[in-house]
């Protein structure tokens, strides 16, 4: 994996990319290279990021989807999903802050689930 290694030297911080397995090999080879250098920190590159791929630079496109008729059905279950699990995250905060056992917070989480399953097979 092609990794960015971000080093100073001389007053000047330069970028030197390299194929390593994981960060500490980057960073070792990067040091290798630039023995006078100090390493400021490492990143993997990813993507368009990488100064090798062709459309370094550019942003990657967004995909847009196009709507079917079972597409609406979905956006309105996953809604119905997020808010759910929205308040149920707000439930489980609050019996961490009083000290309420998991079984209780499980045992929410199993009626949230139930009330996802039932208003998905309402709506369908």
């Amino acid at each position: 994996m092609k990794h960015k290694v971000q080093m100073y030297v001389g007053g000047k911080v330069f970028d030197e990319y390299v194929e390593a397995r994981n960060n500490q090999d980057a960073k070792l080879t990067a040091l290798s290279r630039n023995p006078t250098a100090k390493v400021i920190g490492v990143t993997a590159v990813l993507g368009h990021q990488n100064p090798d791929h062709p459309d370094f630079g550019r942003k990657p496109s967004s995909s847009r989807r196009t709507s079917s008729p079972g597409l609406t059905k979905t956006h309105s279950g996953d809604l119905t999903v997020s808010v759910l699990m929205g308040l149920f995250r707000v439930f489980q905060s609050s019996c961490d802050r009083w000290g309420v056992k998991r079984t209780l917070t499980v045992s929410a989480g199993i009626i949230l689930f139930l009330t996802i399953v039932i208003s998905i097979a309402a709506s369908s």
